[in-house]
């Protein structure tokens, strides 16, 4: 017996409430499914059965980026730090990976942790006016106002439009300012 493989995708929501992607295999016989009428007509037609897939089919850099997010939107740092991390090694040419993974560790406050993937997402994209403002976020935390208002330039040469670095790197000057009387 000839054995067909086809890779449906479908959004399915966990205990916790998070979208994942779940793949599903069809071979064999047909029985009955609830992945709606398309895959189920599908199936009738070419006398084959759903079967759940193999998770390396659905887990990827893709996948671990969306999760990531998820969890950083839904506050859970820790998760979304494990997520980013797997994307990286998934695919560590992704300045997002790197961008996203900074995020959480400024979230996590590990700044210098950080600051290293800043550096890393913009080795990958040097154009990217997000990573130059969260690192001058980092600094202007840190009390390095001057290396501060250079990523705040830095941001606003690629996105001049930027109104959270111009706002910060005003709030650095005028520190600067103050700090001089």
């Amino acid at each position: 017996e000839a054995i067909c493989l086809i890779i449906l995708f479908s959004k399915s929501v966990s205990k916790r409430g998070i979208g994942k992607d779940l793949g599903m295999t069809m071979q064999g016989k047909t029985r009955k499914t609830t992945f709606g009428l398309s895959a189920l007509s599908l199936a009738l037609a070419l006398n084959m059965t759903m079967v759940p897939a193999y998770s390396a089919w659905y887990d990827n850099e893709n996948t671990f980026l969306d999760r990531g997010k998820q969890s950083y939107n839904s506050g859970q740092f820790d998760q979304a730090l494990s997520q980013f991390t797997e994307c990286v090694k998934a695919n560590p040419s992704r300045a997002d990976a790197y961008y996203w993974r900074a995020m959480t560790l400024m979230g996590l406050k590990q700044p210098e942790r950080a600051l290293h993937d800043l550096d890393e997402a913009i080795k990958l994209s040097p154009d990217c006016a997000s990573c130059y403002m969260h690192r001058g976020l980092i600094y202007s935390n840190q009390g390095k106002l001057e290396e501060a208002i250079k990523e705040f330039d830095q941001a606003l040469r690629y996105d001049p439009g930027l109104a959270d670095a111009e706002t910060n790197r005003k709030f650095c000057v005028n520190q600067i300012e103050k700090n001089k009387i």
